[in-house]
């Protein structure tokens, strides 16, 4: 076996360990609400927020109190439509996530470090990788989103075809739909659009990586407004605003 299959086995074992170890782990933080958004989409898929749910003291209605969009719920919604409330079956399917972050980050480790294997086994042996993978929660789905947008950009930048431009598109679009947060892969790729290649971009080129995120994102506003009345990814903005930076808080 050459060196660099053993360093891939090596990571990939870094993350199964924990993986398999919690995965009957009980649905717990806010994976109850995605879980619940889950339910709601096996029966209506397109209407992921139509549905009360006492959460906290804002509202009954999810579309109000959940300021988070639903792809990754409907990532939980095929499991759940097949074996029904089963934690290890929605750990499983969840795995994806982490193995697609793993190797993502290593392919971008690989060319900007030439050597993707200590990069990538300090990302996946963090605390908050190791913790938040384990869980049914957004933050590794959205990082894994954005490290695909990244590597695709990178492989785009160095001319190797339209198909790597249109995967960092979409990648970013999920990552959006991922997490509100996710948005910020757009100007993170708008600029290494332009300061990566040692030409300008063409026109084409920009409208394949920048076209998705902002037809995608602006289809979801549109929905949401058209079912709740609303902007939906409108509230997560307003909830940060809404907050104190007071130091002591």
């Amino acid at each position: 076996m050459s060196r660099e299959a053993k360093e891939r086995l090596a990571l990939v074992a870094l993350v199964a360990l924990p993986l398999l170890w919690f995965v009957n782990a009980a649905v717990s933080i806010d994976a109850p609400v995605f879980v619940s958004v889950a339910r709601q989409l096996v029966a209506h898929p397109f209407d992921p927020f139509g549905f009360d749910m006492i959460w906290d003291p804002t509202s009954p209605h999810a579309w109000e109190f959940n300021h988070n969009p639903p792809l990754y719920s409907y990532v939980l919604a095929l499991p759940l439509a097949l074996f029904g409330e089963w934690e290890p079956g929605l750990h499983i399917v969840s795995w994806v996530f982490p193995f697609t972050a793993l190797f993502a980050f290593s392919g971008i480790a690989r060319r900007l470090c030439g050597d993707g294997f200590a990069p990538t086994a300090i990302l996946v042996a963090t605390p908050a990788f190791l913790l938040l993978g384990t869980t049914l929660m957004l933050d590794v789905p959205v990082l894994a989103c954005f490290l695909v947008a990244v590597y695709g950009l990178l492989r785009a930048t160095a001319g190797e075809g339209a198909r790597w431009e249109w995967l960092a598109g979409f990648a970013c679009a999920a990552a959006g739909l991922m997490k509100y947060v996710g948005f910020s892969a757009l100007p993170l790729l708008a600029a290494g659009l332009f300061l990566l290649p040692r030409d300008r971009p063409r026109p084409a080129q920009i409208a394949r990586v920048l076209g998705p995120p902002l037809l995608v994102w602006g289809g979801w506003a549109l929905a949401t407004w058209s079912l709740y009345g609303v902007v939906h990814f409108a509230g997560g903005v307003a909830l940060v605003g809404q907050r104190s930076f007071d130091p002591a808080h």
